[in-house]
């Protein structure tokens, strides 16, 4: 029970924040979709404290509404490789969306129980949507590095790989935490945040993101080869609240805002 809260918190920190970078990524700062996420939010928060479940729905629409809003404005280049790649994020937000419903009203999708479920649209939320929204914003401003976009499907069939292990193969998943392991600090490196980058503070936030996100990477590699490696600290389980907690407060948070940073113009 108190993992499910845990999980719901980290849950609900990355729908905060992930529509924001969405809409100053690819919507065009949409007010409309500014003020459904508020009204949004505000009903999953209800949802959740007061246990209604059934209003939890209303974040698939708010998915939903994402998607279509995203194919209005880039309808006229929607076949575009550079613009059709940008509707993986968005795709990834619907189906954390289901994963979130079918968790709070125990759906038992694909056989997983509440806190699979959770645990599947955790993921599907920070690596899919937040992750994949900085890396292919950065990719799509410098078009000419076309390796950008072998990283950013790499990143999806990886991700489809792990979800197919967990239940199903456990060497899938093993082959997709190694793949992970190297590609997701790559795609860092590659995305030159880290070096190509004037403003300062923007330096320090991708720094510390890239450190931070091989420290979790690290641990997830351990956990899944290494036996004796510890499974709970202070009664929660380990994965959830270090490895979890620092990806979702401190890796994704501090490479989104080096992006907005970076985007700002450098004080002399």
């Amino acid at each position: 029970m108190y993992e499910n809260f845990l999980l719901l918190g980290i849950l609900c920190f990355g729908y905060l924040i992930a529509p924001f970078f969405t809409n100053r990524f690819f919507l065009n700062q949409s007010k409309v979709y500014t003020r459904f996420h508020l009204i949004s939010i505000t009903l999953v928060i209800l949802a959740i404290y007061f246990r209604i479940p059934k209003l939890s729905f209303v974040w698939i629409l708010f998915s939903g509404f994402g998607m279509i809003l995203f194919y209005k404005i880039h309808r006229n280049v929607l076949f575009q490789f550079n613009t059709w790649i940008k509707f993986f994020p968005l795709g990834f937000s619907s189906i954390s969306s289901v994963w979130f419903f079918c968790g709070t009203n125990e759906c038992s999708l694909l056989g997983y129980n509440t806190t699979w479920s959770y645990y599947a649209a955790i993921h599907s939320c920070y690596i899919g949507w937040l992750f994949l929204s900085g890396v292919i914003f950065l990719f799509a401003k410098n078009q000419e590095q076309k390796t950008g976009h072998f990283i950013v499907l790499t990143i999806v069939i990886l991700f489809l790989i792990i979800a197919f292990g967990i239940y199903g193969n456990p060497n899938l998943k093993k082959f997709g935490v190694i793949g992970y392991l190297f590609l997701l600090p790559f795609s860092l490196i590659h995305s030159n945040i880290l070096f190509q980058n004037q403003n300062p503070i923007s330096r320090i936030l991708a720094r510390s993101s890239l450190f931070f996100l091989c420290l979790t990477l690290l641990l997830a590699t351990f956990n899944e080869f290494y036996i004796g490696f510890p499974k709970y600290i202070l009664g929660y389980p380990l994965m959830v609240l270090v490895h979890g907690m620092i990806n979702a407060f401190l890796v994704i948070p501090s490479f989104l805002g080096s992006i907005l940073f970076r985007e700002m113009k450098t004080v002399p």
